[in-house]
C-alpha cells in the first residue's frame, strides 16, 4: 500500500546523447606555420579546380548556390560538378566526423588519421593530374574532370578538422569569413597591446595565404592542365612536416 503523498509513477531512465557536441569541427590545434600552408593549399586547389570546372571545393556555399542557379537556367554540365561537390563534401564530413568521435580524447590522433585520408585523396587527385597533364586516359567510361572534384572536394572535408584553433583563437584552413570579420571586429575594437596585434597579424597572414595559393594555382595552371592537381599533394606533405611554430 502507497504512504500518503507519495507518486506511483516509477521515475525512467533519460536516454543521454553521449556524442560530442563539436564534431566534425572540433577544436583541433595547431602552429601557425601549419594553417597558413593549409590555407595556401585550399586556395591552390580552389584555383586550379575552378579553372577547370567551374566548383570551388571548399566553398559549399558558392556551389550550394550554383546548384540552384544552373538548374534555373538549365546548365546540366555546369550542375553536375557543383552538385557532385556539395554530395562529396558531405561524404568526406561524414568521414570526418566518424574519425573525431572514435578519437575524440586524443586531438592528436585525430589530426594524424585526418591527415592520412586526405593525404590519399590528395595523392589521388595528383595521378589525375598527371593523367591530364599528359593526356592520358586509359578508362574512358571514367569522367576524369568530375574524379578529380569528388577528389579534391573529399580532400577539403577532411582538412577542415585538422587545425580549428591556433594559440587562443579560433581559424579555419578553408574559407576566410571568419578571419576577415575577426580582423575587423579587432580594428573596430581599437584595443591595444601586443596579443591583440598578433591576432591581427594572424588574420592577415591567413587572408594573404588565401589569396597566394589562389595565384599559385592559376600560375600552375597555366605551366600545363592538370599541374594545379599535382602540386597540392606536395604542399600537404609540407604542411604536416612543418616541425617549429613560427614566431
Amino acid at each position: 500500500m502507497k504512504e500518503a503523498g507519495t507518486s506511483s509513477v516509477e521515475p525512467v531512465a533519460a536516454e543521454v546523447d553521449e556524442r560530442p557536441i563539436d564534431v566534425p569541427l572540433g577544436t583541433t590545434a595547431g602552429s601557425i606555420g601549419r594553417a597558413l600552408i593549409l590555407a595556401t593549399l585550399t586556395g591552390i586547389i580552389d584555383a586550379g579546380v575552378f579553372l577547370k570546372t567551374g566548383v570551388l571545393p571548399s566553398v559549399m556555399t558558392a556551389n550550394t548556390v550554383f546548384v540552384g542557379l544552373w538548374l534555373v537556367l538549365g546548365r546540366w554540365s555546369s550542375l553536375v560538378p557543383a552538385a557532385l561537390a556539395v554530395l562529396a563534401f558531405l561524404g568526406g564530413s561524414m568521414i570526418a566526423a566518424r574519425v573525431v568521435r572514435d578519437f575524440v580524447d586524443s586531438a592528436v590522433k585525430i589530426q594524424q588519421r585526418l591527415a592520412w585520408w586526405e593525404f590519399t585523396a590528395l595523392l589521388l587527385l595528383a595521378g589525375v593530374g598527371v593523367l591530364d597533364l599528359f593526356g592520358i586516359h586509359p578508362w574512358p567510361a571514367i569522367d576524369y574532370t568530375l574524379l578529380a572534384v569528388v577528389l579534391a572536394t573529399v580532400a577539403m572535408a577532411l582538412q577542415m578538422p585538422q587545425v580549428r584553433k591556433v594559440e587562443d583563437i579560433g581559424v579555419s584552413t578553408l574559407f576566410t569569413t571568419g578571419a576577415i570579420a575577426g580582423l575587423a571586429y579587432d580594428l573596430a575594437d581599437h584595443r591595444t597591446g601586443a596579443k591583440v596585434r598578433r591576432h591581427e597579424w594572424l588574420y592577415l597572414m591567413l587572408i594573404s595565404s588565401y589569396a597566394i595559393g589562389g595565384a599559385i594555382g592559376g600560375l600552375l595552371s597555366l605551366v600545363g592542365p592538370g599541374v594545379a592537381l599535382i602540386a597540392p599533394v606536395f604542399v600537404f606533405t609540407a604542411a604536416w612536416t612543418w616541425r617549429r611554430r613560427m614566431v
